[in-house]
């Protein structure tokens, strides 16, 4: 399925008896199960499959095995250059330096390319301060699954010439 990828496949048992012609099974360094679709599925799928012989003489015991296969999206990362950077429900006057802010930000890959950074995403919170100059963080709400890889700056300079009231 587009945008998603296979994370992880596990089978138990992990290991099998085999008997056959002995350089057949000489030459032998893995087995594999029948085809196993995962087409359809979003997060994985554990079900019971046969071995495979390969059309060759041989016995393999237990010839099924349970698989187990991990589906996971397929991850991206996009940058947002210059954000930029306001208040948010702040009555009073302020400056704020820079202006702008860079961020890089990941996650599944559907969640990057759909997402918007607006200033209720994205602010600075000057509740509470007093005139002045403050060393104030940029304040992010994002989605739980999209993390932020980085930042600049990681402060902004900001000077609130009337406070709220």
């Amino acid at each position: 399925m587009a945008g998603y990828r296979v994370a992880h496949t596990a089978a138990l048992p992990a290991n099998v008896s085999v008997q056959g012609p002995a350089e057949e099974v000489r030459r032998l360094a893995v087995i594999e199960t029948v085809a196993v679709d995962v087409e359809e599925s979003r997060s994985g799928i554990k079900r019971k499959v046969r071995l495979s012989n390969d059309g060759k003489p041989l016995t393999i015991v237990p010839d099924q095995v349970e698989v187990a296969v991990t589906i996971e999206e397929e991850q991206a990362s996009r940058v947002f250059e210059r954000i930029e950077v306001h208040a948010k429900d702040f009555r009073g006057a302020y400056s704020v330096v820079p202006q702008t802010a860079y961020l890089r930000v990941g996650g599944p890959k559907s969640s990057i390319e759909k997402l918007k950074l607006t200033s209720d995403e994205v602010y600075l919170n000057l509740k509470g301060l007093s005139v002045g100059e403050h060393n104030v963080p940029l304040e992010l709400s994002l989605p739980p699954e999209i993390q932020v890889l980085e930042q600049k700056p990681q402060r902004f300079r900001v000077r609130v010439t009337r406070a709220a009231e």
